[in-house]
C-alpha cells in the first residue's frame, strides 16, 4: 500500500509537491500524479500542497 494518497479531485497539478520531495518520488504527468516507490515518509508534500489533495494512506 501507498503510504501517501492523492485526491484527483482536489489536485490542480500545481507542482508544489514534486518540487519539495527530497526522495523525487513524484511524478507530475499533464493529467495525474504518481508517487513511485522510495517514499521517506517526511510528509513535506502533505504540507505543501494548497488545496490538501495529498494525505496519509490508512
Amino acid at each position: 500500500m501507498e503510504y501517501i494518497k492523492v485526491d484527483k479531485e482536489k489536485c490542480g497539478l500545481c507542482g508544489g509537491c514534486v518540487a519539495v520531495c527530497p526522495a523525487k518520488v513524484i511524478i507530475m504527468y499533464k493529467d495525474r500524479l504518481e508517487i513511485r516507490d522510495g517514499c521517506l515518509k517526511c510528509d513535506k508534500c502533505i504540507k505543501v500542497c494548497p488545496v490538501g489533495a495529498l494525505s496519509k494512506n490508512g
